[in-house]
């Protein structure tokens, strides 16, 4: 035949090849156009599958779309419910999977094809997305993705919870959260207040948990979903997070964190107490503290001043104990809570007992040590000196005597060898409101005295109050003895043989005091006195008393002075005195 005969013989091939009918399509063509990244379940038969669909012939015209009517085709798998090539598609699909599908007319509607809609052998090309997917056998499905650390209690049958959650289908789609509410949703568990498998899957759940559930639509809303957001058959998926839960039957309970070695009395009721706390719910969320205040709650406790599981709660306490009360809601707000605190909470009390008393109680004294020899004792009305260091019950220090000599005499830097240096030690005792004993010390003339500042007057009747202190005693001295010096500021007197002087005392209020005057030396003490040392020749000071209240008394000593020379004659000193020194 030759070369040319060879190629003409390829040309009729070709030809006749490319006239001749398409091979016929023997089975199922697939092709996964999307897949999700994670796949924990495929589609097996007897599964119950909701997936959308579009339906189009190899030309590309439509004949069939779930999306047209809005609604996902559900139907099981593997029970002869579908045409063959469909059936055979969906088996091995994910959730949330795409896949374009090629049907022969044989795995399809054959020869006789479907009504007016699908000619006969017809090959048909679906575009499927499956959207849910369970089974008869299928149960609830729990998965706890955060467990706290401490899980004292577990949810039971015919407890209370209190939770949040986010509710979405099977493929994600969300169809209702508490969240977007801000409030829990509060309801009992085991008592058919919630569908099946929510009740089933809040069981053992702990506070601070949080898991997903899952439901099979039988367990959920069934055939019919919900009638908005839920489709029916649905699967659905709950993220929850559980923030409270407690039993009617449920009591105050206590726990006792940290105790005190000592505790000679507990708190009963009708005791008052005072007390700091920090108040949370149950989940850690804080609703109030009286750190914040910067001050204890204080209030009779047994007497219904507080809530009810608080009244229980605080008794049998110990001052300086620091304690855990846990409160259910009907002993505490309730159902309408009130507030920073929700309905039906259940309220924790970090509570630290600081003090607590009753009004019966009476004045309590302890002898830490007695001499051996205890005579004279103390009687009312003596005039006592003593150190004594105040603290609240808790141990809290108030106050020391001994503590603020010392700190007014090492701030003054006295050194007691000198005048200077007594000088300095007396002003910082009387800055700190200790008496103080002076050494003796003989041979100084009082040549100069500085008299304590006058309180600025406040309002019309302060003005006439000072004025009529500043006024009294001269008045008074120059009726009985005619004569007299008024001394103010930088008032000098010289000349006087026998020379006279004064002491103030200082005490706490309402303290009874009687105080006597040193025999052989005596000065001005007080606020702004700056004196020289003085003493007198043997003369004697009576013993003065008073009771101290909101004003400071002057106790001085009553003697004539004599003049040096003729000529001249002192001032007769009032034996009591408030504001002014007479010199």
């Amino acid at each position: 035949m030759g070369v040319r005969g060879a190629i003409c013989l390829a040309l009729l091939i070709t030809c006749a090849a490319c006239s001749a009918p398409p091979v016929p399509l023997e089975d199922v063509v697939t092709e996964r156009s999307a897949v999700p990244e994670r796949c924990e379940r495929t589609v097996q038969k007897g599964d119950f599958v909701r997936y959308h669909y579009r339906g189009a012939f190899p030309d590309g015209t439509v004949f069939d779309s779930s999306y047209d009517r809005g609604s996902t085709y559900n139907v099981f798998v593997g029970r002869g419910q579908l045409i063959a090539g469909v059936d055979q598609a969906l088996l091995g699909m994910c959730l949330n999977e795409r896949r374009s599908v090629k049907v022969p007319p044989h795995l399809a509607y054959g020869k006789g094809g479907y009504g007016d809609i699908i000619p006969p052998d017809a090959i048909l090309h679906f575009d499927i997305l499956l959207l849910d997917i369970w089974n008869p056998e299928d149960k609830v499905q729990v998965k706890t993705y955060y467990l706290p650390e401490v899980c004292g209690r577990k949810v039971q049958v015919s407890d209370f919870v209190r939770y949040h959650y986010n509710g979405t289908l099977l493929d994600g789609t969300l169809f209702d959260s508490s969240h977007s509410r801000s409030r829990t949703y509060d309801t009992y568990v085991g008592i058919g207040w919630l569908i099946a498998g929510m009740e089933q899957g809040l069981l053992g759940m702990c506070v601070g948990e949080r898991r997903i559930i899952t439901l099979p639509p039988f367990l959920g809303y069934g055939e019919n979903g919900d009638g908005s957001d839920i489709p029916a058959q649905a699967s659905l998926v709950f993220d929850v997070l559980l923030l409270d839960l407690h039993n009617p039957k449920d009591g105050v309970s206590v726990e006792k964190q940290q105790v005190p070695e000592s505790c000679s009395r507990q708190s009963k009721a009708g005791d008052f107490m005072r007390y700091h706390y920090n108040g949370t719910l149950l989940d850690g969320a804080p609703f109030d503290s009286s750190y914040s205040r910067n001050g204890t709650y204080d209030t009779y406790i047994g007497k219904g001043y507080v809530i009810a599981g608080m009244d229980e709660g605080l008794l049998g306490a110990c001052v300086g104990e620091r304690r855990r009360i846990v409160i259910p809601p009907h002993l505490a707000y309730g159902e309408e809570g009130t507030g920073s605190v929700p309905g039906s909470a259940v309220l924790v009390f970090d509570v630290h007992v600081v003090d607590f008393h009753n009004p019966a109680d009476e004045v309590q004294m302890t002898s830490s040590f007695r001499p051996e020899v205890c005579e004279p004792r103390s009687k009312r009305g003596d005039f006592v000196k003593y150190h004594y260091n105040a603290s609240l019950l808790d141990g809290t220090m108030l106050h020391s005597s001994s503590e603020a000599f010392d700190a007014a005499t090492q701030a003054g830097g006295c050194d007691t060898t000198s005048a200077a240096g007594c000088r300095r030690r007396r002003d910082a005792r009387t800055a700190s409101g200790v008496p103080e004993v002076r050494p003796e010390k003989a041979s100084l003339k009082c040549r100069w005295a500085r008299v304590p500042a006058l309180p600025t007057p406040r309002g019309l009747w302060g003005s006439v109050t000072a004025l009529v202190t500043l006024l009294l005693p001269h008045c008074w001295a120059l009726l009985v003895h005619r004569r007299y010096v008024l001394g103010g500021r930088g008032s000098r007197r010289e000349g006087c043989a026998g020379v006279w002087s004064c002491v103030l005392r200082r005490a706490p209020l309402s303290q009874e005091s009687t105080e006597a005057v040193p025999t052989e030396r005596k000065e001005l003490l007080g606020e702004q006195v700056r004196s020289s040392e003085c003493s007198t020749h043997s003369d004697r000071c009576a013993v003065r008393g008073a009771v101290l209240t909101n004003k400071s008394e002057q106790m001085f000593c009553s003697r004539r002075a004599e003049p040096r020379d003729q000529g001249r004659s002192c001032a007769v000193v009032p034996e009591r005195f408030s504001s002014v020194a007479l010199l």
